[in-house]
């Protein structure tokens, strides 16, 4: 019996010794391939590009929008029209993964038109990892700061 509890507590410490930095550097990892996700898929909003918009959103992606209109996929990349001087950028982010699930908090910076006053969005998108794809936005929310 004690042969059996030493084993258990030296299985515990090399558990907890040798698997959480790589449990960390996994989660490190995560969160650099959302960030380049986010990133891509503004790259994608403001040049209109529809193939790589299709490959970012998820099958299921559910968006609700500062207007509070809610848009399936579809509607999504319907409603993306290169818009001339737009432009957008992240002024705040926070990303957090928990497993197969990935959370995104921010604020962004953008413009309407070249000269137009900054306007400001906080925003919440969620992404799931699974399939060839890896990363992918299941679902966004924003609000404009007024």
């Amino acid at each position: 019996m004690n042969h059996r509890f030493k084993l258990a507590v030296a299985l515990a410490i090399f558990g907890a010794i040798f698997l959480s930095p790589m449990t960390r550097a996994s989660e490190i990892s995560d969160k650099a391939q959302i960030e380049q996700v986010e990133n891509s898929w503004v790259t994608a909003t403001i040049e209109a590009d529809k193939p790589t918009l299709d490959q970012v959103l998820h099958p299921d992606f559910v968006q609700v929008t500062e207007n509070g209109q809610i848009q399936d996929k579809a509607g999504a990349l319907a409603a993306h029209k290169a818009v001339q001087g737009y432009s957008q950028q992240f002024s705040s982010l926070r990303i957090r993964v928990h497993g197969d699930t990935g959370v995104v908090t921010g604020v962004v910076d953008y413009r309407v038109s070249p000269g137009s006053t900054v306007q400001q969005s906080t925003f919440t998108d969620v992404f799931v990892r699974g399939g060839p794809r890896g990363w992918q936005v299941l679902s966004s929310q924003g609000t404009q700061r007024r």
